[in-house]
């Protein structure tokens, strides 16, 4: 067996100085030689000594399918600062090859028009369409928040009206058949700018129990955001910045907000709760950090890979250009500040009102004055999470420590989201209908 080793040992030394010798900067790898000795353990520590000589800037990933040897690389990698493990790959023997992972929707809304297309997660060569007249002021009705700014989530009753009226209105004689196949998987929407101005998750089916009959927060929903005039390559999810994950806390930054203060101090506790596997770097007076200038947010948008705001925002459909996030001294960081960056974050949270909205439609196609939400999708997020109406304190903070409890302990940025929107319909607080997930969500971040 020890010839074995040294063979593995010798086999990783070799992989590494092909690596150099080619300029290679990221290196994915599986475990060889573990079927041939007593230990999975000892083949993994074969490789560990053989990979010691590895370069600086040579980011090793390492793969395990089987779940039982997965958690056994995770427990002796953990204090590997420089490799980096993936989430376990289980093969989706369960479902047929046709399946897709979610309820597909596709809806337009142009011209007065709203144009619903349904692709089932196992369907036929058919996929059912159905166009609905829809005048923008009944559209703007089922948007209008609460209170006097109409900017405030609505009421219960009333998201429980609206939800029922949005179904009938995207399925209508077929919506008992819709919510039949779709009430326990995640519903995909890919809508135009147009079509952003509807409150999807709000949507309910039934008179029964909240949580039964919503799939915001049953199976989920998230969005996608189809644009004209981008880079296709901004449709491509990109790799970490660095071997450790980075988060980045933007926390009340104009020192006002005791609930964002709050709201962020708790995250901190979480993640730091991981130890070295995440990097955290953060900005707010009010929590002990340096000042979040406006430079300095935008340099901390360059340098993480998760980034965090929890603060003022608000979004002035009349004038975009005064749509944005509240930072020190009042500046506003907007859609114009966001157009340039690079490299960009894979998840941005803008945990703030009003964050999650995108323009309406346009009487031009040459229409360029995009709103913060917009902006930070077209710059190729992965993944982003904002809010459609005003949210409260109470609501921002419950809604944050549950997407990040459910983060660090392993699961997809999609069901943390679902998770921390049951937490609140529990808890009887209209946010859960609050919040928008744009992007497939299977982001993790350990």
């Amino acid at each position: 067996m020890t010839e074995v080793r040294e063979a593995i040992t010798e086999a990783a030394r070799e992989i590494v100085l092909k690596c150099r010798s080619e300029g290679f900067h990221s290196l994915a790898v599986v475990t060889f030689g573990g079927s041939t000795l007593n230990r999975y353990e000892e083949a993994v520590q074969a490789m560990l000594i053989g990979f010691e000589t590895h370069p600086d800037d040579l980011l090793i990933k390492w793969a395990e399918a089987d779940e039982g040897r997965f958690n056994q690389l995770l427990q002796l990698l953990r204090q590997q600062d420089d490799i980096d493990v993936t989430t376990v790959l289980k093969p989706a023997q369960a479902d047929p090859p046709t399946a897709y992972p979610w309820f597909n929707l596709t809806i337009k809304y142009e011209n007065g028009v709203l144009d619903v297309t349904a692709l089932p997660q196992q369907g036929t060569g058919v996929a059912w369409s159905h166009p609905v007249e829809l005048d923008p002021q009944a559209l703007r009705r089922l948007a209008k928040g609460a209170g006097e700014s109409g900017k405030q989530t609505p009421s219960q009753a009333e998201i429980r009206e609206r939800g029922n009226n949005l179904a009938r209105l995207l399925f209508a004689e077929n919506v008992d058949d819709f919510w039949q196949q779709c009430h326990d998987c995640p519903i995909a929407i890919t809508h135009n700018a147009a079509a952003s101005q509807i409150p999807f998750e709000m949507m309910r089916f039934g008179e029964g129990d909240l949580v039964d009959g919503a799939p915001a927060i049953r199976g989920g929903i998230h969005r996608w955001l189809a644009v004209r005039g981008s880079r296709m390559s901004t449709s491509f999810a990109g790799p970490r910045l660095s071997r450790k994950l980075s988060v980045g806390l933007v926390i009340d930054p104009t020192n006002n907000l005791a609930g964002a203060r709050r709201e962020g101090q708790a995250i901190k506790r979480t993640l730091m709760a991981m130890g070295n596997d995440v990097q955290l770097i953060s900005l707010g007076e009010s929590d002990g950090g340096e000042p979040a200038t406006r430079d300095a947010v935008i340099g901390m948008l360059q340098q993480v890979d998760v980034l965090h705001y929890c603060g003022h925002a608000f979004f002035d459909e009349n004038d975009r250009k005064r749509s944005g996030l509240l930072l020190k001294g009042n500046k506003i960081l907007t859609a114009q500040d966001l157009s340039s960056l690079t490299p960009i974050p894979r998840v941005v949270i803008f945990n703030a009102c009003e964050a999650g909205r995108v323009r309406g439609e346009t009487k031009t196609q040459q229409h360029t004055s995009y709103s913060l939400a917009e902006m930070v999708l077209r710059s190729g997020v992965e993944a982003f999470v904002g809010t459609f109406w005003e949210v409260e304190d109470e609501s921002a903070a419950t809604f944050a420590l549950s997407i990040y409890n459910g983060l660090t302990a392993g699961l997809t940025l999609r069901d943390s989201v679902t998770q921390a929107r049951k937490q609140l319909a529990l808890a009887e607080q209209n946010d859960w209908a609050n919040y928008i997930l744009y992007g497939d969500g299977r982001f993790r971040l350990a």
